[in-house]
């Protein structure tokens, strides 16, 4: 009894930490949305378990890059220097980040979409998180898309996408997302 209050206790934890920059996210347009969503994309990170073989050495960090123009603006110094799983995690600068392969996790930018089909073409079966706030991206072959539904950020995930590409994600964060599937 004790062992299954504690179980939800946690559960509840981690929930009401993803939670509450969901609801923040939608009050407002244009920065402060942005800042929430590289608050999350941090924050997915933790809860998405790459392969041993997608990073160089043990401590190899996690590296977020941006394709496309970056709609972030400085919202993501929020996040530099943080750690994951005992991994830095950094924000990348790299001239082609569909081939380079430093990248574990690509935020596709609204920027991209005339392009969807290639880039999402590109980095297929590769251990790269891939998330969007394109509408459709998940349907199209990405694996999470960042959604407003009235005030609050959701995500959608593509599960059957991210486990071809090596990537196991959380099932405390499955619980909270919409699960699609491919067009």
């Amino acid at each position: 009894m004790i062992r299954k209050l504690l179980t939800y206790m946690i559960l509840y934890g981690i929930c009401a930490i993803l939670l509450i920059p969901f609801k923040v996210a939608a009050e407002s347009d244009g920065p402060a949305e942005y800042t929430v969503k590289a608050t999350l994309l941090y924050k997915l990170s933790k809860f998405v378990k790459w392969p041993s073989e997608a990073f160089d050495k043990s401590d190899a960090p996690i590296t977020l890059c941006v394709l496309g123009d970056d709609p972030f603006e400085d919202a993501l110094d929020i996040i530099k220097d943080k750690r994951v799983k005992g991994r830095p995690f950094l924000i990348g600068k790299s001239s082609d980040i569909l081939s380079d392969g430093e990248c574990h996790i690509i935020f596709v930018s609204s920027s991209e979409k005339e392009n969807l089909d290639t880039v999402l073409s590109s980095l297929k079966n590769r251990f790269i998180l891939t998330v969007s706030d394109i509408e459709g991206f998940a349907r199209q072959g990405g694996m999470i898309n960042f959604i407003i539904a009235g005030k609050k950020v959701r995500l959608e995930i593509n599960l059957a996408v991210a486990k071809r590409a090596g990537l196991k994600i959380s099932s405390k964060l499955l619980k909270l997302a919409k699960i699609i599937e491919e067009n």
